[in-house]
């Protein structure tokens, strides 16, 4: 976890998220529920926080898009990081790819197998939400997909991470703010 952390504070430069390798810069993650940068909608918000916050949302997995996922690869990992306040909130693994790209429709996180999520720091198994506490800043939240050679669901070692090729998606959140969300507005990232 401290891993992701340097890594993706590492590429964040003013407020951008700048591409380490040549493989990785052919492949993206997008979302067709919020624009790389904007506020993530009030659906895939946690909603066990404490009283008065995070309260509004189905703590679902907002719809993913990766795209121009380099041959040889076998599986998918996705990390959510709040970058303000250093804070995991999914990690899960084994998600499995044929072909060059994969769409996760929303919620399916709640689908995956048993032993293809790590408990996130709110302490449950699974997608956590973004949470903005009320410290009145806006706090970052970056997905991130890593393209794999494993097979199965073995969880990925660091190292194995570190060498893969990887898509950022950043999204925000502020505490108390509302961004509602329906599933027939689709935005096209671009």
């Amino acid at each position: 976890m401290l891993r992701f952390a340097k890594s993706a504070i590492r590429r964040l430069i003013f407020g951008s998220i700048l591409v380490t390798t040549a493989a990785s810069a052919q492949m993206s993650i997008t979302s067709s529920a919020f624009i790389n940068g904007n506020p993530i909608p009030d659906p895939f918000q946690y909603n066990q926080g404490p009283p008065g916050q995070c309260t509004g949302g189905n703590n679902w997995s907002p719809p993913l898009a990766i795209s121009g996922i380099p041959a040889g690869t076998n599986t998918l990992a996705i990390q959510l990081y709040d970058i303000t306040n250093p804070w995991l909130h999914w990690y899960a693994w084994g998600i499995p790819v044929s072909g060059t790209s994969v769409s996760l429709p929303y919620n399916y996180a709640s689908t995956m197998p048993a032993g293809t999520q790590a408990n996130n720091q709110f302490g449950t198994y699974g997608y956590g939400g973004p949470c903005a506490p009320p410290d009145g800043q806006t706090h970052f939240y970056l997905f991130a997909a890593y393209a794999l050679t494993i097979t199965g669901t073995t969880e990925p070692t660091d190292n194995q991470l570190t060498a893969a090729p990887q898509a950022d998606l950043l999204g925000t959140r502020v505490y108390g703010q509302t961004v509602p969300w329906s599933s027939d507005v689709i935005f096209v990232n671009g």
